[in-house]
C-alpha cells in the first residue's frame, strides 16, 4: 500500500450522534414540530472493494475502497394541519459520495469511480396534500430544492433552486375497477458541481378486485419515454457529460390472489435507526 492509499483507510471508530426532537401541539388540528439528528451513510460492499467493469480498453467503472461515510447534520420544522404537512428543513453533509470520472494520465485510461465530495448544503421546502372526496382520492406533492456542492477539486458552477412535483390520482369505481394516473416531473438542476436535465413520466394503471382475493393489474409505465437523464460536471480536470438513456415504455400485467384468512395487520415499528438502516 502507498501512504496515500493507507491515508484513505484511516477510520475514526467512535462518533456521537445526537437527536432531538420537540413536538408543540397547537390545536386539535394542527401541530408543530422541531427535529434534529446527525447520522451516517456508510458505503456498503459494492461501493468500497475494489473491482473494476472494464467497458473498452480505454474506459473502465471502478468501485474505490478509500471512501469515506458521509455525515449529515439536519435540523427540520414541521407543520401538521390535519392530513397536509409543510417541511422545511436544511441539511449539512461531509464526505458524499458520487460517481465521478478520474483520467489516469500513466495508462491513459478513464475509469468512472465513487469518490467523496468535501461538503454538501441542502435546503427543502416540500408540502404534501391528500385530497379525499368520495370514490376519488389523490396525492400531491411540492418540493423545493436548493442544493451546494463544495470541493478544492471541482470547477464549480452556479447553483439554482430545482422542483420536484409529484401526483397520484385515483378513482374507484362501483364495478370493482380503480384508475390510476401517476405523474411527476423534476426541473433542471445545478448544485455548483454536477448539472442534471429535466425529467418527467407519467403512468396509467387499471385494476380490477375479483371476490376480494383476486387482484388484476394493468399498468401503462412511461407512456411518454421520457426519462434520459442527463448529467454533466468537471472534477480533477476532467470534464464529463453524459446521458443515460431509458427510451422504452413498459406494459405490466399484474395477477395476485390472497390464500387463506387475512388478519389485521398492526403497526408495531417505531422508527429507523439512522446508522444501520434498521427498524426499531
Amino acid at each position: 500500500f502507498t501512504d496515500t492509499l493507507l491515508a484513505g483507510l484511516q477510520r475514526h471508530l467512535f462518533k456521537v450522534f445526537p437527536k432531538g426532537m420537540l413536538s408543540l401541539p397547537v390545536d386539535s388540528f394542527t401541530t408543530i414540530s422541531l427535529n434534529y439528528a446527525r447520522s451516517i451513510q456508510r458505503p456498503n460492499y459494492m461501493q468500497s472493494n475494489q473491482s473494476s467493469n472494464y467497458i473498452t480498453p480505454y474506459l473502465e467503472r471502478s468501485n474505490n475502497v478509500t471512501v469515506q461515510p458521509a455525515l449529515t447534520d439536519e435540523l427540520n420544522a414541521v407543520l401538521q394541519y390535519h392530513h397536509c404537512s409543510l417541511n422545511l428543513s436544511v441539511a449539512s453533509t461531509t464526505n458524499a459520495s458520487f460517481f465521478i470520472t478520474e483520467y489516469d494520465s500513466v495508462l491513459h485510461k478513464v475509469s468512472m469511480k465513487n469518490q467523496n465530495v468535501h461538503k454538501r448544503m441542502t435546503y427543502a421546502s416540500e408540502s404534501h396534500i391528500p385530497v379525499t372526496h368520495g370514490h376519488y382520492s389523490s396525492q400531491q406533492s411540492i418540493c423545493l430544492y436548493y442544493e451546494q456542492l463544495s470541493d478544492p477539486h471541482a470547477s464549480l458552477l452556479g447553483c439554482k433552486p430545482y422542483l420536484y412535483v409529484y401526483s397520484n390520482q385515483q378513482y374507484k369505481f362501483r364495478n370493482g375497477f380503480t384508475a390510476m394516473l401517476t405523474a411527476w416531473i423534476m426541473t433542471r438542476q445545478s448544485n455548483g458541481l454536477f448539472e442534471h436535465g429535466r425529467q418527467f413520466s407519467v403512468d396509467l394503471a387499471l385494476a380490477k378486485i375479483i371476490r376480494k382475493r383476486l387482484t388484476l393489474q394493468l399498468q401503462f409505465n412511461d407512456i411518454f419515454r421520457s426519462l434520459n437523464y442527463v448529467e454533466a460536471y468537471t472534477f480533477n480536470g476532467i470534464s464529463s457529460g453524459t446521458t443515460y438513456i431509458e427510451n422504452q415504455k413498459e406494459l405490466a400485467f399484474t395477477l395476485k390472489y390472497s390464500l387463506g384468512r387475512t388478519s389485521e395487520f398492526h403497526y408495531r415499528n417505531k422508527d429507523v435507526h439512522e446508522g444501520n438502516q434498521r427498524m426499531n
